[in-house]
């Protein structure tokens, strides 16, 4: 066993005169600090090997306390420049939805304080000012005082192409013509009002269908025809 020993000087009292060792085991307490060091160490290491941005929020001073290198290439911030700012020092005023910024971070730290793990979009500004979305996840931290961690992942591209592609889809729905897309093998993957107006078939009733049950038996080779030079690489 381990011990931790302490020793009391009592020469001079002429009841005792002698010296007072007294020993405490501590060996328990010595694996157990063993083990927080360990955990402790293990947590840096993925903390720090995170494929994501990660910030640790101390929720009493509403400020970052702990943040890895994917935080500071995300917001371009010095470490020096990072530390102890607050959520919303490095945000717009108002979030994508409207939201004020300072109400919607206190509302959802609040939501993460009674155990909730939040996943949600937030816009931040970086050092040079470029707006970046993020898609944020908050998990409330084991520590003595409340803390929180964050995770950023950048989305910024991801909420672009889903803008493009929504206005795309609004110019296919609205035409008048018949936009038709489909596999290689001929199975129709989309089908707009103009192509319902035309054939009459809606969308539930054509989608996942061939192709050729649109097209007459006689001219079904020219489809044929047309597919093989797609599959070569050649416009048509």
């Amino acid at each position: 066993r381990l011990c931790e020993g302490t020793s009391t000087n009592l020469l001079n009292d002429p009841n005792i005169e002698a010296i007072v060792i007294n020993f405490r085991d501590i060996t328990d307490k010595r694996a157990n600090e063993k083990i927080i060091k360990q955990t402790e160490t293990q947590f840096r290491a993925l903390f720090n090997l995170s494929p994501e941005a990660l910030i640790v929020v101390d929720v009493n001073t509403f400020s970052f306390i702990m943040f890895n290198e994917k935080a500071l290439k995300l917001t371009k911030y010095t470490h020096q420049e990072l530390i102890n700012k607050s959520p919303t020092d490095i945000s717009p005023s108002f979030q994508l939805d409207g939201s004020p910024s300072d109400k919607k971070a206190k509302d959802i730290i609040a939501n993460t304080l009674e155990g909730k793990q939040p996943v949600f979009e937030w816009q931040i500004i970086d050092r040079s000012g470029k707006e970046i979305t993020c898609e944020v996840r908050l998990a409330l931290l084991p520590t003595p005082e409340p803390q929180i961690l964050a995770s950023f992942s950048d989305i910024t591209e991801r909420k672009k192409y889903e803008a493009e592609q929504l206005l795309f889809t609004s110019i296919v729905n609205s035409s008048n013509d018949a936009i038709i897309s489909k596999t290689l093998d001929g199975k129709i993957t989309s089908w707009n009002k103009g192509a319902e107006n035309i054939f009459g078939y809606t969308a539930n009733e054509i989608m996942g269908k061939s192709i050729y049950q649109l097209i007459p038996n006689h001219l079904q080779h020219e489809e044929k025809a047309i597919i093989k030079k797609i599959t070569k690489g050649e416009f048509v």
